[in-house]
């Protein structure tokens, strides 16, 4: 589809060949088949393996991508491979390891997704890591390395390293990742204390999402469309099960950040892709729409009476936008489950709007 790019990197084979990783050539392959269900064409795939993703290298994959990205299109960006987590300070600072052995902090790779997010109609960002919640203070702890089929995805160091879902203290912290952004969706693979982890067929939550894709999450508010945090029920159920909870064998938790209430969808038209169901909630689906918008263009409705009341008031408003487009009215029905089109209609077809003037409707 075009105006829909995605952004592949994974990292099996590290210089220091005590750190590979097993599975992460599979997580690609993962990775590009969620792009594709997603709305990304083949050809709209950028990808990036070991020895590219030096320090260096990340960087210059993450600028050739915000170069690269025009007004309307939508991103996916994808990470498999070792997260750490380091002092600083008085606190963890999280960050991915590159080839190389060094770090892609969490503050750096916050601006680059900054600057995708202002550029970007819409911004899904999937990372696959030890810690990639967050970075939050952690206390001490003993740190024992479980016996398991599952590779941790992490470098043991300072306490900072020490993952709660495979130590004997485990415990919750809550994530921090900055404000919400309308158009942006994180998706981390842990939360900010919790190994994620790999294995022969690729990595659990990277599976798990690919899984729930494929073979369709529950549309629980029976929209038409499968939101984020539909989707991370159902991965979450998944990972429970490949895990367990045994006494070396913690699951962790696919942590969302940002718009987690959006469609999870890089095409434009949510009504048209929206999965089929056989009696939609029409007001629910309106609230998809409404939640997977894209905030940078404002829109501003006005009405002359607020409530309208039945039989006494005429439906009447203004709308003015801050971008040129086209105005939709749509009416649900006291069934909830149908739609009517009051705008455009057959008197007057014309629903175009231009940038700062008042549409007055009807």
């Amino acid at each position: 589809v075009a105006g829909n790019k995605a952004l592949i990197m994974g990292i099996g084979h590290y210089a220091n060949a005590s750190s590979n990783l097993t599975g992460i050539d599979l997580d690609r392959s993962h990775a590009r088949f969620i792009a594709k269900m997603l709305g990304v064409s083949e050809a709209d795939m950028t990808e990036y393996s070991d020895t590219q993703l030096t320090l260096t290298g990340m960087r210059q994959a993450f600028d050739k991508l915000i170069r690269s990205v025009q007004a309307d299109d939508a991103v996916l960006a994808y990470y498999s491979g070792h997260g750490s987590r380091r002092k600083m300070g008085s606190s963890c600072s999280a960050s991915l390891v590159t080839y190389d052995g060094q770090a892609f902090s969490d503050q750096e790779l916050e601006k680059k997704l900054q600057q995708l997010s202002t550029k970007a109609r819409k911004l899904i960002v999937f990372l696959d890591s030890c810690f990639s919640g967050g970075a939050t203070y952690v206390k001490s702890r003993t740190y024992e390395l479980p016996q398991s089929a599952w590779q941790p995805k992490y470098l043991p160091g300072d306490n900072c390293s020490r993952p709660s879902n495979i130590t004997r203290d485990y415990h919750v912290l809550a994530t921090k990742w900055g404000d919400t952004v309308n158009n942006y969706t994180y998706i981390a693979a842990a939360r900010d204390d919790e190994a994620s982890f790999a294995g022969i067929n690729g990595s659990v939550a990277t599976l798990a999402w690919r899984a729930c894709l494929e073979n369709g999450a529950e549309d629980s508010d029976a929209s038409g469309g499968i939101t984020a945090e539909e989707i991370q029920q159902c991965a979450q159920d998944k990972i429970n099960r490949t895990i367990g909870n045994s006494d070396t064998d913690r699951p962790h938790h696919v942590t969302l950040a940002g718009n987690t209430h959006t469609v999870l969808d890089l095409t434009k038209n949510l009504i048209a892709e929206a999965a089929p169901v056989m009696a939609p909630d029409a007001k629910a689906t309106l609230q998809d729409i409404f939640n997977s918008r894209d905030a940078r263009s404002q829109v501003k409705l006005t009405s002359p009476e607020q409530p309208l009341r039945i039989n006494q008031d005429w439906l009447a408003f203004t709308v003015q936008s801050a971008h040129n487009g086209y105005v939709y009215v749509l009416m649900v029905g006291s069934d909830n489950k149908t739609f009517a089109v009051l705008f455009p209609n057959a008197e007057d077809p014309d629903n175009r709007i231009s940038a700062g003037t008042p549409l007055a409707l009807p």
